[in-house]
């Protein structure tokens, strides 16, 4: 459980500066990309962390 509080911190501490800075210069559509790329980058990368084998 700690690990999921600590994977989703880590997503929020890039995603909250991003949304607020980037407003001014994208879409609404953009920004959801942008987040769901990010949140799939933390979650591809934990996941090869906890199960020690390489992304293919």
């Amino acid at each position: 459980m700690l690990l999921n509080w600590l994977i989703a911190f880590v997503e929020y501490c890039f995603q909250a500066p991003v949304n607020r800075i980037r407003a001014k210069y994208f879409t609404v559509t953009q920004l959801k990309t942008m987040q769901k790329i990010i949140t799939l980058t933390v979650f591809i990368g934990a996941c090869a962390v906890y199960s020690k084998e390489q992304f293919a």
